[in-house]
């Protein structure tokens, strides 16, 4: 994990499966490599990135997938886990392909996150949401 931020607070990371940062609007966005396949120690890099851009607080988090991303089975099992929501508020993915829309159906409706979860297929879309769930 690489620090790319010249400012003191921690705004984006550099992992082995893409980088995470946060985006003038507040959101927390997970850009995924093309071609990866999300492991469990891609998810732990994940979260100790977000841990450590969040520093304590919740955000909307915002993952875009490459077009051939995909996620392991044992990340997909044990993606409901709290330490995964530790710094979220509502989880929006932006999916590309029909293996994707598949794995999102599959989290969404059968894992069951705790926080609230859509998916798209455009960013803007996505970010919209996002907005929605918190308007003050």
């Amino acid at each position: 994990m690489s620090v790319n931020s010249s400012n003191t607070r921690t705004t984006e990371l550099s992992i082995k499966c893409g980088k995470v940062f946060l985006r003038p609007d507040n959101i927390l966005c997970i850009d995924l490599k093309e071609d990866h396949v999300v492991e469990m120690t891609d998810q732990d890099d994940i979260n100790a990135a977000i841990g450590k851009i969040a520093n304590g607080n919740k955000y909307l988090i915002l993952t875009i997938g490459g077009k051939y991303t995909s996620f392991s089975q044992e990340v997909i099992e044990n993606s409901a886990a709290p330490q995964n929501f530790k710094h979220t508020l509502a989880d929006a993915f932006v999916i590309n392909s029909t293996h994707q829309r598949l794995l999102a159906n599959f989290y969404v409706k059968v894992v069951k996150p705790p926080v609230p979860t859509r998916y798209f297929e455009k960013q803007e879309e996505a970010i919209k949401w996002l907005h929605s769930l918190f308007k003050k």
